[in-house]
């Protein structure tokens, strides 16, 4: 069941919250083979939708869909299991929350196939690559004297009177 408060108004204990219930659905979800699950979908001021995974692995069935619907920005989602005279035990093994931006990463092309107000091409700019050339060459330098320093230790004879 689902139920938008308005965080004054009391819950139904008698008649099990269906005052306050915008919608619900029913499913027989004992003794599956699979684990049961269930799902929200919620696009802001457009619709709240729950499904039930109960049937199969990854079987969605719809429990229902509410359109024009706005949730607070800081909604809180809760779980009973108070349900009046009949009860019933469930284990919650878990809750995920997913918050998805929708944004175009891609600016619209002019006319010429650049984009609009920016850079032609892509790529990195003359100086990231000077940085690159630089940091190679002092890589490259910092090799050549180790290994120098390495071929003249070799090549000098032990003398056990140096300390």
């Amino acid at each position: 069941m689902a139920m938008l408060g308005d965080g004054k108004t009391e819950y139904d204990l008698g008649n099990d919250g269906k005052a306050n219930s915008i919608a619900a659905c029913s499913a027989k979800v004992r003794r599956t083979d699979i684990t049961t699950k269930l799902r929200m979908i919620y696009f802001r001021d457009d619709f709240f939708q729950v499904q039930v995974q109960y049937k199969g692995f990854n079987d969605w069935t719809d429990c229902f869909v509410i359109r024009n619907i706005s949730l607070p920005l800081n909604p809180f989602l809760g779980v009973t299991a108070q349900t009046g005279d009949v009860y019933d035990e469930h284990d919650i093994i878990s809750i995920s929350s997913h918050s998805a931006k929708l944004v175009t990463t891609q600016s619209p092309l002019a006319e010429d196939g650049s984009t609009k107000g920016g850079k032609k091409g892509g790529g990195s700019g003359f100086f990231s690559s000077l940085l690159k050339l630089i940091f190679f060459g002092t890589i490259v330098a910092v090799g050549f004297v180790a290994f120098r320093a390495y071929q003249a230790k070799k090549s000098r004879p032990w003398d056990p009177k140096r300390f």
